[in-house]
């Protein structure tokens, strides 16, 4: 790697990024952001400009990119966007983090601290995991998921493109969650989850999101 990398997003996961990238000393060259001005400068490096810069193909050419976008699918149209004009995606892995040699990465991950990927797992591209995360051995996590604090995913389990598991969930040897869905925090799934499912509890079962009414 050698271009200086852009990570698009300078909220909690960018500033949080570019830590792990400076503790590897990699060169760092700033954020994309639409929410901040150019020349703000965030932990130490500067607001090169909005998402549109990424329309600039000499731009996108010139540099090695990480989208630092919780949302799964504007991180996606993002990261396919990128991938369609050439470029080149950092992973940013934790120094505290295990990753196998027998793994199969994709482009453009995040490891947080602590986490461990076991052997035969496969990764696809764009993913993020949070800290404290274990991925058991044939473990499969599809393109573009978020992997939240905590979660435990055990031998042979899978997890569909697109889908959100919050912190803490636990699937069991060869549990399965489909692609988009979303899981609550703490949850267990034993066996399988559609695409598209919104599950939660011990163990997790599909069931809509409970809304709340405004409170002042």
């Amino acid at each position: 790697m050698t271009n200086p990398i852009v990570v698009v997003g300078a909220g909690r996961h960018g500033r949080g990024s570019t830590d792990i990238l400076d503790s590897q000393g990699l060169a760092v060259a700033g954020f994309l952001d639409d929410t901040r001005p150019k020349g703000d400068m965030v932990s130490g490096y500067p607001v090169l400009g909005g998402f549109a810069t990424m329309r600039d193909p000499a731009f996108v050419r010139d540099h090695t990119w990480f989208v630092a976008i919780g949302d799964n699918q504007t991180r996606k149209d993002l990261c396919r966007a990128l991938a369609d004009a050439g470029a080149d995606f950092a992973n940013v892995v934790h120094p505290l983090a295990s990753i196998s040699q027998r793994a199969t990465l994709g482009r453009g991950l995040y490891f947080g601290a602590c986490t461990i990927v076991q052997s035969g797992s496969s990764i696809g591209d764009w993913v993020l995991f949070g800290a404290h995360v274990y991925v058991g051995v044939d473990g499969e996590v599809g393109e573009a998921a978020f992997i939240g604090h905590g979660v435990i995913l055990s031998a042979g389990t899978a997890v569909g493109p697109g889908t959100f598991l919050g912190s803490g969930v636990i699937l069991s040897n060869d549990a399965s969650v489909g692609a988009g869905c979303v899981v609550g925090a703490s949850s267990l799934v034993m066996r399988e989850l559609p695409d598209g499912a919104t599950a939660y509890g011990v163990p997790a079962r599909p069931a809509p999101l409970k809304r709340h009414p405004f409170r002042s």
